[in-house]
């Protein structure tokens, strides 16, 4: 029988004087309990064991404390780390309220100067602005655009208008194309009982052709800003236009450049006509008036800062013909001093260097709102012919192709027909535009002289030129017309036409979607081709033959061209 005691004991660790210690049984075993339950950790660990002493088994536990110093140790140290991590908590906390105080702080003064600095450009911008605006204030609008016109003496203008019936040659009344400073008679008016046809209509008057407020789709009724216009009377046009030029000087030293206001092609019918006249007298009277008054003008640049209108093509101002024998033309442009300025004419010889060609009087002047309301209509306008041709035959030309084309449009369904030679189209421009307005595209054969009036009068309509002759515009009208002919235009030699080419299957290859094309193109350039009613309201051919001309008179004075 086995007898078992519980014995309990309480063993000091580090004790030598308990007699469990000096038990090295004993003690291997309770080191063996210590390591295995890691009493390292705890204050207190008790375990159970029999031990077989004397011959005899008993069961004891023992409980194992720490001492009571090393629990106070162990407590303080207990405490001291609490402490610590507290600290060191306090701390975390501590420095992050730091940090986000420091990078709040960090991110109010990059904000802040973020804000000064886009206040100190919001400032200076307003002061570049304000020194742009007091600058632009003070700017002078008229720089490198004033321009002095001469005061000549009425031989070379007016005189000339008040000998307008029949004055200036026995077989011409051009009183009419003088109105209204040269644009003429206003279009499609009714003139008052017992008036002159010749005389202006008053404004109450109505207009031919008005079509009623029920009446739709175009009844052949061309609008306001139509007139009977003559093309010659250009340099009168040109004229009345310059008296309104905002940019005009009385100090003919600050001007840019310098206008002689002479109706020469006017003056030219004296010697065009007049068999009694020698023609090559022609613009003597001119050189003498300068030598005479504006010697130190002149002399600043040898004329080459000056500039006059021709309103007839340059063909008129030379002589043709021999020694013997003038066949046609005056001798103004013989004259070496006229020819260092600039001259701005209808038609130029194109290997001439002074001379510029603008276009033609047309007979439409619009104002502003005028020109969007036909352009609004040119847009729109239904295209129920292929091509179109208004002139008359030239058989007294025996290269003209006008023949030729005469034959093939009479033949052609596709084809309007105005015949000149059957109706005045020059002061009529109501049956040319309703053609022109109802094709896509408009034949422009060379006339007596290589370029004609007809080719702006179709592009005013939205008509397509179809040019014969290289100087029929391309080599004419570089201020005005586009740089790329085949945008706005198409060509065929005079040589293939006579070769039996037939128009019709030419123009038929097109295809829409260029033929669309060039249309844009032909009515986004109507305001360069009219010649406005008024001044600045929009820039007309007027206005892009005067900035072109001082640009040119600028490279003159520099010596690049």
């Amino acid at each position: 029988m086995i007898i078992t005691k519980q014995v309990s004991h309480a063993w000091d660790w580090r004790s030598t004087s308990s007699t469990q210690a000096r038990n090295p049984a004993l003690r291997d075993r309770l080191t063996l309990m210590l390591l295995g339950h890691s009493l390292i950790w705890s204050r207190e660990a008790s375990r159970t064991f029999r031990d077989k002493g004397g011959g005899a088994e008993a069961e004891c536990t023992y409980v194992i404390r720490w001492p009571k110093k090393e629990e106070e140790e162990e407590e303080e140290e207990y405490r001291h780390r609490r402490r610590f991590w507290a600290v060191q908590k306090v701390s975390v906390k501590m420095l992050s309220i730091h940090a986000y105080v420091y990078f709040s702080l960090m991110g109010i003064l990059i904000l802040l100067s973020c804000w000064t600095s886009l206040e100190v450009q919001a400032r200076t911008q307003r002061m570049r602005q304000l020194r742009l605006h007091n600058a632009d204030s003070n700017k002078d609008e008229c720089d490198g655009r004033r321009i002095f016109m001469y005061d000549l003496p009425p031989e070379f203008n007016t005189e000339l208008l008040r000998k307008c019936r029949y004055g200036v040659t026995n077989w011409l009344n051009f009183c009419p194309h003088a109105e209204n400073g040269g644009l003429g008679q206003v279009y499609g008016l009714l003139p008052p009982n017992g008036a002159s046809p010749n005389s202006l209509p008053p404004e109450d008057a109505v207009y031919l052709g008005q079509p009623s407020a029920d009446q739709g789709g175009e009844t052949g009724y061309l609008g306001p800003g139509w007139y009977k216009t003559d093309p010659y009377m250009l340099e009168i046009v040109f004229h009345s236009r310059m008296q309104k030029y905002s940019c005009l000087t009385t100090d003919s030293s600050r001007a840019d450049a310098l206008y002689f206001p002479y109706y020469v092609g006017v003056d030219a019918l004296r010697y065009l006509y007049n068999t009694s006249v020698q023609k090559d007298s022609h613009g003597e009277a001119l050189v003498s008036w300068i030598q005479s008054n504006a010697q130190e003008e002149w002399g600043r640049f040898g004329g080459k800062d000056h500039f006059m209108v021709f309103g007839r093509t340059a063909w008129d101002f030379y002589l043709l013909g021999n020694n013997t024998h003038t066949l046609w033309g005056t001798g103004f442009f013989h004259n070496p001093q006229l020819t260092n300025m600039t001259a701005l004419i209808m038609e130029k010889k194109p290997w001439m260097p002074h001379e510029w060609a603008i276009p033609y009087l047309t007979s439409f002047h619009p104002s502003a709102p005028e020109l969007e309301s036909w352009i609004s209509r040119v847009k729109t306008s239904e295209r129920t012919s292929l091509f179109s041709f208004a002139g008359a035959s030239r058989s007294n030309i025996p290269q003209s192709i006008r023949n030729f084309l005469l034959d093939q449009c009479s033949k052609s369904s596709n084809c309007s027909l105005i015949n000149c030679a059957v109706l005045k189209c020059s002061h009529n421009p109501e049956p040319i535009m309703k053609a022109f307005l109802h094709s896509t595209f408009c034949l422009q054969p060379r006339g007596d002289t290589p370029t004609r009036r007809s080719a702006f009068d179709s592009m005013i309509a939205g008509c397509i030129p179809v040019f014969f002759h290289n100087d029929s515009a391309y080599s004419q009208y570089l201020w005005h017309l586009p740089g790329e002919p085949a945008s706005y235009s198409v060509f065929i030699s005079e040589k293939e036409i006579r070769e039996g080419l037939i128009v019709e299957d030419v123009l038929r290859s097109f295809p829409e979607d260029r033929i669309q094309r060039m249309r844009e193109t032909v009515i986004s350039n109507i305001p360069r081709l009219v010649y406005a009613s008024t001044n600045g309201e929009f820039e007309d051919a007027f206005d892009v033959s005067v900035r072109n001309v001082l640009s040119r008179i600028a490279k003159l004075k520099r010596g690049e061209v």
